[in-house]
């Protein structure tokens, strides 16, 4: 009995560890089958999307903006998603009619990818309208349900606030927004951004992200460039240079300001396009002028020509220098006279008591013949031969400006001496930029007695019309006939003007070319000096 006991309890003992383990086997299976289920409906609503990097933007001085990249909103439909109940809301929210929003599903040929409106602000009220639509709950076929199919994407383009006062300068970008012109195509490398990416979970639509998993690949931003162009001084140049060559009927024009440490504050050219505006692109609006073309510089170099005369002691400032004009008769001017009148055959002579390679040297020297170190990615050398290749000829013929190429940025570059005792400095173009080695190039004493004469050009001589009210100015004009088809023209001329201001302690540098004046003059004295006055009178006034 008592063995046949024990044998019951211990089946029953038995079962009831065999059922106890059953429940618990179970319970295991069922947590491991949630988890994996679970598990796979993460994977199945699991994607990769973008990060966005955005393109380095271009700084005056100041830090204005010059060039930014705006963010924009594409509004994308999904027509296979998109409830037709809704059609009629979501016409009313992207304020166009419920025909024409039918009409485009209606032509999508079945595509899930339709941008029904592309490129639009971030504060659009449009935008705003789609973002209160999806939020709501509407009641379709006695269920409640969000508004399906409907996305916003990211997109942008390159802005640039200045508009067309800076385009030669700065270039633009395509519809990448990759540079194709200007700053924007030699600095690609420096302003562009890399996209990153991440892995993030979807919604049951797989259309919009409802958590991020992880960073795959950050986001590379672009370096901002800053410039020392200040926008203030830039819109007063290209202004009254844009003025100057409509009201002459010229070809073309450039400008170019600079303080007395040779960093541009303007830089203006015109003809020029406006960047914003994309439906055409046409490479002469894009032309930067100031150091892509190349010209006689005419009587602007006579300056200089006397500042080597003097430095090398062939002549002295109460100097006199006679001739004899076409008629036999003498004249006789003083130096100052000569730059005053711009006198040709005086600087002939002043010409002959100089030697080829004394001439070169200092032009040299200066920088004419090779570029400078503005934007040498783009600039032109300009063109100075070597003295052993001079005819006496040329000799005389540049010290009246003809025989050498230069840019107008070379041409501005190597009136600094007159600022800086003179020194050569080298422009800038960059904030960053803080290197300002000089070089000395004249003695003191000879910028000094230039000065001098400089400051009666404006006052008594060819360059009258540079005059500003309250202020003494430093000048000298020049006229150039132009070199086509080999051979000079008399009937079509560059203008220039190249002043400083204050004379006693110059601040500001200014140099304009006015190419191919028809109607009002042609000279410098009548179409360029103006150029400077009025641009000299804003800055004075904005400086106040």
């Amino acid at each position: 009995m008592n063995n046949r006991r024990i044998i019951i309890y211990a089946l029953l003992s038995f079962f009831l560890l065999l059922f106890i383990y059953k429940i618990v086997w179970l319970q295991f299976q069922t947590v491991n089958n949630n988890q994996t289920l679970k598990d796979k409906g993460i994977k199945q609503g699991l994607g990769i999307v973008k990060i966005q990097g955005y393109r380095g933007k271009i700084l005056d001085t100041n830090g204005h903006l010059l060039a930014v990249e705006l963010p924009l909103k594409d509004i994308i439909l999904d027509p296979v998603l998109l409830q037709k109940e809704l059609y009629s809301k979501l016409a009313k929210a992207l304020n166009i009619s419920l025909y024409k929003l039918k009409n485009k599903i209606k032509h999508t040929n079945s595509a899930r990818y339709l941008p029904i409106i592309k490129n639009l602000p971030q504060t659009s009220k449009i935008i705003r309208n789609i973002q209160k639509l999806k939020k709501k709950v509407w009641t379709i076929n006695n269920k409640r349900q969000l508004i399906h199919g409907v996305f916003l994407e990211y997109s942008a383009k390159r802005y640039y606030p200045e508009g067309a006062t800076l385009s030669p300068l700065l270039g633009l970008t395509n519809h990448q927004l990759v540079g194709i012109d200007g700053l924007e195509k030699i600095f690609e490398k420096r302003l562009a951004s890399q996209n990153g990416e991440k892995q993030v979970v979807f919604d049951a639509t797989r259309k919009e992200p409802i958590n991020i998993v992880k960073v795959i690949k950050p986001a590379v931003q672009g370096k901002d460039l800053q410039l020392t162009i200040n926008k203030n001084i830039q819109y007063y140049t290209f202004s009254t240079l844009r003025n100057a060559v409509k009201k002459h009927k010229a070809n073309a024009g450039s400008a170019i300001v600079l303080d007395n440490n040779g960093n541009v504050l303007a830089l203006a050219n015109y003809p020029s396009d406006n960047p914003n505006n994309r439906k055409k692109y046409n490479p002469s609006g894009y032309r930067n002028r100031a150091v892509l073309d190349v010209f006689d510089i005419g009587s602007t170099i006579k300056p200089i020509i006397i500042s080597i005369a003097l430095d090398n002691k062939v002549i002295k400032p109460d100097d006199i220098i006679q001739t004899i004009d076409k008629k036999g008769r003498k004249i006789s001017l003083t130096i100052s006279q000569v730059l005053e009148k711009s006198h040709n055959p005086s600087m002939i002579e002043i010409s002959k008591k100089l030697s080829k390679y004394q001439i070169w040297k200092t032009l040299n020297d200066l920088g004419f013949g090779y570029q400078t170190t503005l934007l040498p990615q783009i600039e032109n050398n300009g063109k100075l031969r070597y003295y052993t290749n001079w005819y006496e000829k040329d000799k005389e013929s540049i010290a009246y400006g003809y025989g050498m190429n230069a840019t107008l940025a070379q041409l501005a570059q190597a009136y600094l001496v007159f600022a800086n005792h003179g020194a050569k400095i080298n422009i800038n173009l960059f904030k960053e930029n803080t290197n300002k080695q000089k070089q000395q190039i004249f003695s003191e004493k000879t910028i000094i007695a230039v000065k001098k004469m400089l400051q009666s050009v404006v006052k008594i001589g060819t360059g009258k019309r540079a005059k500003l009210k309250n202020i003494s100015v430093l000048g000298k004009t020049g006229t150039a006939r132009k070199f086509i088809d080999g051979k000079y023209h008399n009937d079509k001329h560059r203008a220039f003007f190249v002043g400083l201001v204050p004379a006693d302690k110059p601040k500001y540098i200014m140099a304009i070319m006015i190419d191919e004046p028809k109607i009002r003059g042609y000279g410098g004295g009548s179409v360029a000096a103006p150029v400077f006055k009025r641009t000299m009178d804003n800055i004075f006034k904005y400086a106040q």
